[in-house]
């Protein structure tokens, strides 16, 4: 904090995080258990207490991570731990239980919280693989993006595969309509965009 360099910014961000976490504060309040909606459940963790938790690491990463380079970084070293993770539940798949209680999840506690996981970090592989100047770099973190893909088809969460179908159709959608220069290929990317929103909705 002596630093004015590095003291927490009030972006456009943070303030709809903020809104956010407040709105969940007052819902919390007048629900019909308060103390249950402020800790949440010991094996969802979804209540207030886990938001504010979350919102203070953003405040913190938006803090100190100010360049693209910065977050292709951070993002990298994250989506190496997913990789790890996700090796750990594909030992669990072939009979080597490093972790008893895991339920499925690796180290997440379940398999619906291991699929969202992977489901981030396959789309942060794709990301740190946009920004890469070598063919040898991109090569390697799309590879490491399909591995994650391929490792949340062998977790047992129905939706979240769902997602990573639609994930994959909508990001194919935006590159043809954002960096296209053919009229045709942004014509494509529009009727897959409005394809996908009929089928969501």
């Amino acid at each position: 904090a002596r630093v004015p360099k590095w003291r927490p910014r009030l972006t456009l961000t943070t303030k709809l995080l903020f809104l956010y976490v407040g709105i969940l504060i007052v819902t919390a309040l007048m629900g019909a258990d308060p103390s249950y909606s402020f800790w949440g459940s010991l094996d969802r963790m979804g209540g207030v207490l886990t938001w504010l938790h979350l919102t203070a690491v953003c405040v913190i990463l938006t803090s100190f991570l100010r360049t693209q380079e910065d977050w292709v970084k951070f993002f990298s070293y994250s989506t190496y731990v997913a990789v790890i993770i996700s090796l750990l539940h594909l030992f669990s798949l072939g009979g080597t239980e490093l972790i008893p209680e895991a339920r499925g999840g690796a180290t997440l506690g379940n398999s619906s919280f291991l699929a969202v996981y992977l489901l981030f970090h396959t789309f942060f592989g794709l990301f740190v693989a946009s920004q890469q100047k070598k063919k040898e770099g991109t090569y390697l973190w799309l590879g490491v993006a399909v591995f994650l893909a391929l490792a949340i088809t062998t977790v047992s969460a129905n939706a979240v595969q769902y997602s990573l179908m639609g994930g994959i159709v909508l990001l194919g959608a935006l590159l043809l309509i954002v960096q296209s220069r053919s009229k045709t290929k942004k014509r494509l990317g529009v009727c897959l965009l409005a394809l996908l929103t009929m089928i969501f909705i």
